[in-house]
């Protein structure tokens, strides 16, 4: 057998001795450092390989993403690695994408990707491997290394006259079992590497010593069960974006049908009847549905952001829930629930942020409403002691036991037997992100599918300011058109003029004198001759904006009063608000303006 014929290091050496002993001391000895060299620089090109192997698998990530500071970051772990002079990461058109170069090296890498696996030269060792995926090719890894062959040899020349003889015997032995101290393990390691690479991703390195191979062999199978955990969190993350994409599309597509009938009905239906009034109810229904769905949304960007922020104010609490059950009466009454209510008799003033509990305890009714069959039975009960417990009980679809925590988490789809799961999974999300701040906490109970379900808001004590007797309970004030000095002059700035026109109507509806202007220049000309009480301005006009116009009037002297300046924009973060303030506007409103807030504002008196 020849030597080139010994597929392992062990036959090699069997094949060596054998054949030294055949001649003498000198040739033996020759013959025997020989064998150690060539031992020692397969040694060093099957470690670059591993390495190599290994590096290919961490880098998977950053060439997926295109991140060359991560892939660098991973080469640096090559200065462990003395002998390690230089490595490289190309990309799949081989190109450079991320380098590393031993301290006090040279950085002559190549520029390309070297076409041989391996070659060994009179200094160095060069190894390339594949950076693959489940077969697909994303680039290679290249490491350069120095082997140290010539100082090795002229140790041995000095050394060898002396304790060649000798150390023949104990060397074989010794040589053997280093060899499969260290290779193996090793060898073990890679062949898991490439089983990973070909998708096995469950299969994990035996660790059979506890120095500093066995710790390699741990930090390369923690390495694989963190690739492992976040291969699997990308998986669930990915499918709650499908779900909630889906799930999205379909709820802004519902209310966008309704309002285009309605649309037709109102262009084919000239006189105003019953159909006209039954369309203009529907799509102020549905118009109302989607901007409280865009709000929910843009809430949860600020909660995911850290901008949600609460405007705490002291008020009473009674008057918050009687706003989020009239917010969720078209629902109701729409599916014939019965809803009752309970409430403390005395009045309970709370310092809290009155639009956000409202909303709670909105969604929270408003979820009832959906998961309740038509004719239900709905109760709202509020207790006051040390806390505040608001809670909802319904007698509908019920929740099972496994999911009652689930239900809170974003983007949740409870699956209930024979419904289909209604929403985008944020309402509930947001009651408890909101409660929360607040301190409080929100809570889930049913007593399975079917047995209905019970969600119960719990306020701390420090939120609660008074509460005392209820005295007088005035009945609630009708809806009226403002009349004499409560009317007010109204200038309506928009490029949109069907938008202009349209608020412009419902103002003199109310009973307001207004007039339009469509663009910065003409709204400037005008403030002079009309002198509004409030001008309602658009901020996204073209040429001047709402912010140059609002600027301008507020530096203007020969104005007898300064109209109050409202904001109207679509954007309605914190940041938007601020900027339009800093502007020079005394109010901001977010589209589609609800007139109740113009008429709040009229009513303030400017």
């Amino acid at each position: 057998m020849r030597l080139e014929d010994a597929t392992s290091i062990r036959q090699k050496l069997r094949l060596v001795l054998l054949r030294a002993s055949l001649v003498s001391l000198l040739l033996a000895g020759f013959g025997l450092m020989a064998v150690d060299l060539v031992r020692h620089g397969r040694a060093t090109q099957h470690d670059l390989e591993t390495q190599a192997d290994v590096l290919a698998l961490t880098s998977q990530a950053a060439l997926s993403f295109q991140d060359p500071q991560t892939a660098t970051e991973d080469l640096s772990s090559l200065r462990a690695k003395p002998t390690v002079v230089g490595a490289a990461i190309y990309d799949v058109h081989g190109g450079v994408f991320a380098s590393y170069t031993a301290p006090g090296a040279t950085s002559d890498l190549p520029p390309r990707v070297p076409g041989r696996r391996a070659h060994i030269g009179w200094r160095s060792i060069e190894v390339v491997r594949p950076i693959v995926v489940k077969q697909d090719r994303l680039g290679s890894i290249y490491i350069r290394g120095e082997h140290e062959l010539l100082p090795r040899m002229l140790e041995y020349l000095g050394a060898l006259a002396v304790i060649l003889a000798a150390s023949l015997g104990a060397g074989v032995v010794l040589t053997n079992r280093l060899q499969r101290s260290i290779t193996e393990p090793i060898t073990a390691i890679s062949a898991v590497a490439r089983q990973v690479l070909r998708g096995e991703t469950q299969v994990r390195a035996d660790k059979k010593s506890s120095d500093e191979v066995g710790e390699l062999v741990d930090a390369f199978n923690a390495m694989l069960a963190e690739l492992g955990q976040r291969a699997h969190r990308l998986e669930e993350s990915n499918r709650a974006k499908d779900r909630f994409l889906a799930t999205l599309a379909h709820e802004l597509r519902n209310p966008l049908a309704p309002i285009r009938t309605g649309l037709e009905i109102l262009k084919k239906d000239q006189g105003r009847t019953a159909a006209s009034e039954r369309a203009r109810a529907t799509m102020e229904r549905q118009l109302v549905h989607m901007v409280h769905l865009i709000d929910d949304l843009l809430d949860i960007a600020r909660v995911n952001t850290g901008k949600f922020k609460l405007e705490l104010r002291q008020v009473d609490l009674r008057s918050l829930v009687d706003a989020a059950v009239e917010a969720c009466r078209p629902g109701l009454d729409g599916s014939r629930h019965a809803l009752a209510l309970q409430f403390p008799d005395a009045t309970v003033e709370v310092l809290v942020d009155p639009v956000r509990i409202t909303q709670a305890v909105s969604n929270l009714l408003s979820n009832a409403a959906k998961y309740t069959p038509a004719g239900g039975r709905i109760a709202l009960r509020v207790e006051v002691d040390q806390h505040i417990r608001i809670s909802v009980q319904d007698n509908g679809i019920g929740i099972a036991p496994k999911a009652l925590e689930q239900v809170f988490e974003l983007f949740a789809q409870i699956e209930h037997g024979q419904h289909r799961a209604q929403g985008l999974g944020i309402g509930l999300f947001l009651v408890r992100s909101v409660v929360a701040m607040h301190g409080g906490t929100v809570t889930a109970a049913s007593a399975g599918e079917g047995q209905g379900a019970c969600f119960t808001i719990t306020l701390p004590p420090s939120v609660l300011v008074a509460v005392t007797p209820r005295a007088l309970v005035p009945a609630p004030p009708g809806a009226a058109a403002p009349a004499g000095d409560a009317a007010r002059r109204f200038l309506v700035v928009d490029d949109n003029t069907d938008a202009a026109g349209t608020l412009a109507a419902l103002l003199e509806m109310l009973g307001h004198t207004v007039s339009v202007a469509h663009s910065g220049e003409e709204a400037l000309a005008l403030v002079p001759r009309f002198e509004p009480d409030i001008v309602v301005l658009d901020i996204g006009m073209p040429g001047m904006d709402g912010y140059e116009v609002a600027r301008r009037l507020k530096r203007r002297t020969d104005l007898r009063r300064q109209p109050l300046l409202v904001a109207a924009t679509g954007w309605g973060t914190d940041a938007d608000r601020a900027r339009a303030m800093a502007a020079g506007f005394d109010r901001h409103l977010t589209k589609p303006i609800e007139v109740g807030a113009l008429e709040a504002i009229a009513q303030a008196g400017a």
